[in-house]
């Protein structure tokens, strides 16, 4: 991880080992791979108000129970975000 440890305790990380940090990319596809393809979800987010925080509600397209996920994200820079999550039962 390249982020100074004050810096991410600041921002309310104080233990590294449980963030990792993400740097976004998108691209613009004129066609969907398909090909390519190995699963699909069906991602339902909600996000508490006035908060970093977000839950995830990600259905596999095989009717299993869905994976509910627990993320809080802080930015550090315009490329640099920190994120943990926690994986949660339904």
């Amino acid at each position: 991880m390249d982020v100074d440890p004050e810096v991410a305790a600041e921002l309310g990380f104080p233990k590294l080992r449980y963030v990792f940090v993400e740097r976004e990319r998108r691209w613009l596809c004129t066609a969907l791979p398909n090909q390519l393809v190995t699963r699909t979800e069906r991602i339902s987010d909600l996000y508490v108000t006035n908060t970093n925080l977000r839950l995830r509600e990600a259905w596999r397209m095989r009717e299993e129970p869905p994976l509910l996920r627990l993320t809080r994200k802080v930015d550090v820079d315009a490329e640099t975000r920190l994120i943990s999550s926690i994986y949660m039962q339904e």
